[in-house]
């Protein structure tokens, strides 16, 4: 048995040699499940009422949990918040990143955590920059990106770490980034329709999923991994036999004709 580790995936000849395609396995590496989280966190002697909020900014990765019980041991009294400790965001940043090439990139990085999903245009929007597909491409050969069909987004640890960064390190770029990827859904959605419409609420809605208006009524799920999307007509059985489920008969047959006479305004949110 033979086993290397990195940050990016095997080279697609690893996998698709034939000498060497039944013998490589190719295994990615996710974070503690949010027990296994807690467990750590347990042994590390964190105080209980804590332990949720280092759980909600870590997403349970290892070394950030590693890194902010370290925090802990040396001061016992410590009420954690990420902008209460830019010591620990720098270094999840920096395993992370490794190395910035230029000005041009770290705006890039900074505007892809702000938003849901990132397009080259949304990126050209952001930046102020013209020509982005050197820097989109960038952005997707990073090992903490992950592509759906709109785009790329980073995942949560990385999403969370930048954005607290960047609001300590230049709170007035913050800002700005804020109302450029803002102004830009507004439009879509005073000028769109349908779904590019309904897709530029969700877009606007998770850009202020801070705001403690917003947070209440719009929980984002934890894996970052649910996309809202338009109905197709093989999910009106299973939304139909929910709301049958969860509020009876009646309301089971009301549904239903209202998913046939207006398909084209439900909202579907899947699991990419």
């Amino acid at each position: 048995l033979f086993v290397t580790a990195g940050r990016n995936p095997p080279a697609h000849l690893w996998r698709a040699d034939p000498g060497w395609q039944p013998l490589v396995r190719s295994v990615a590496l996710r974070n503690l499940s949010p027990d296994e989280g807690r467990a750590y966190l347990t042994q590390r002697n964190i105080p209980d009422h804590e332990m949720q909020a280092v759980l909600d900014f870590t997403h349970s990765y290892p070394l950030a949990l590693s890194l902010v019980a370290d925090l802990y041991d040396q001061r016992p009294s410590f009420q954690f918040h990420p902008r209460a400790a830019p010591d620990i965001v720098k270094v999840l940043i920096e395993q992370l990143l490794q190395r910035v090439p230029g000005h041009a990139h770290r705006s890039a990085l900074e505007a892809c955590a702000l938003v849901r999903v990132t397009t080259e245009s949304l990126l050209a929007e952001m930046t102020g920059l013209g020509d982005v597909s050197d820097l989109f491409d960038w952005l997707r050969s990073l090992s903490f990106m992950d592509t759906r069909p709109g785009g790329l987004f980073p995942h949560d640890l990385a999403r969370d770490a930048l954005v607290a960064d960047l609001k300590w390190r230049n709170p007035e770029w913050y800002a700005e980034l804020h109302r450029r990827a803002r102004t830009s859904y507004i439009r879509r959605i005073e000028h769109g329709q349908g779904p590019e419409q309904q897709l530029a609420l969700f877009d606007l809605v998770f850009l202020h999923r801070e705001n403690p208006v917003v947070r209440p009524v719009f929980e984002w799920q934890a894996s970052g991994r649910v996309l809202p999307g338009v109905m197709q007509a093989d999910d009106v059985p299973p939304l139909v036999d929910m709301v049958r489920r969860l509020e009876g008969v009646d309301s089971a047959r009301l549904a239903e004709r209202w998913l046939g006479a207006q398909p084209e305004s439900v909202v579907v949110f899947r699991e990419s």
